[in-house]
């Protein structure tokens, strides 16, 4: 009920479902929720994703973090809401430490390779993908009015389904001349 407007509403929606909605936990009485409730529904997690263990293997690190936040904003809006009385449980559970990785880039000479293995139809999306670093969204929602080749710039006014990027912000990006 208080994510609509975003763009990942549909995904935040089917995640609860599929990892709190319907378990054990989200059968126990907010009032008597314990932090170590708390943390032992995320600690299965951890180890075999869904609760009920109809995924192998456990949750990642980033993953079980997301869960974690969205139980601690449940508990913010009940607050708010008046639905709730007291301090939001969730705040006293540990977030995840989560690795950081360093990215692993296309290198130049593998960038030809990679554009000459795709069908001909895919090319144009994948070269504008690699040489420009825009989102998905953002090159689905390219029209041609947004491409000025004389100006050697691209426009980035939307992202897929929306007005605006998925940053807030509209852009301009160079055209690099192998995407030419």
């Amino acid at each position: 009920e208080r994510s609509p407007a975003l763009a990942a509403h549909a995904r935040n929606v089917s995640y609860v479902h599929a990892h709190i909605i319907g378990t054990d936990f989200a059968r126990l009485r907010a009032d008597q929720l314990t932090v170590m409730d708390i943390q032992q529904f995320l600690r299965a997690k951890e180890r075999t994703g869904r609760v009920q263990g109809k995924r192998p293997g456990g949750l990642s690190q980033a993953s079980v973090n997301h869960l974690r936040a969205f139980l601690s904003r449940a508990f913010s809006a009940a607050i708010a809401d008046g639905l709730f009385v007291g301090a939001n449980p969730v705040a006293r559970v540990r977030k995840r430490r989560q690795p950081t990785r360093l990215p692993d880039y296309l290198r130049p000479d593998e960038v030809p390779l990679v554009l000459g293995a795709l069908a001909p139809r895919w090319r144009p999306l994948f070269a504008a993908a690699i040489y420009t670093g825009l989102r998905k969204g953002e090159l689905f929602a390219l029209r041609p009015r947004d491409v000025d080749l004389q100006a050697g710039l691209i426009y980035v006014r939307g992202s897929h389904d929306r007005d605006i990027p998925k940053g807030g912000k509209e852009a301009t990006v160079p055209i690099a001349s192998e995407l030419v």
